[in-house]
């Protein structure tokens, strides 16, 4: 079901590239493919595969939207996401994105005595 709605979508908006640039909105047709592919059911995964398989199968498609996500993507600021992950000031970012990678690979160690250890 996903699968023709996203095909619809991607026909009616990436089929010719000058489409989406006609929009008031250009950022309704992200809202629409991302609406198509969420589950309707909390429990089932969210998959990508609907639209691999239209952008490998279509280079026209491939083509627009490529340079539709680069035209909604270019001039947008990101520092209110970094600050929201944490990431105070640019100076901070590689020793923050070192420390989240360092603690995936390997955990904090915390003391067992003390005050952190107990609130953590």
């Amino acid at each position: 079901m996903s699968q023709t709605i996203i095909e619809n979508i991607f026909s009616q908006y990436f089929s010719s590239d000058s489409v989406w640039k006609q929009l008031e909105e250009p950022e309704d047709v992200l809202i629409k493919i991302v609406d198509a592919l969420r589950p309707k059911k909390v429990a089932n995964a969210v998959t990508l595969l609907p639209i691999i398989e239209i952008l490998e199968n279509n280079s026209a498609y491939l083509y627009n939207f490529k340079n539709y996500l680069t035209y909604l993507f270019k001039d947008r600021t990101f520092v209110e996401m970094l600050i929201d992950v944490g990431l105070n000031s640019p100076n901070s970012f590689r020793k923050e994105l070192l420390k989240k990678i360092t603690y995936k690979i390997l955990p904090e160690y915390s003391d067992s005595s003390t005050m952190k250890h107990l609130l953590d």
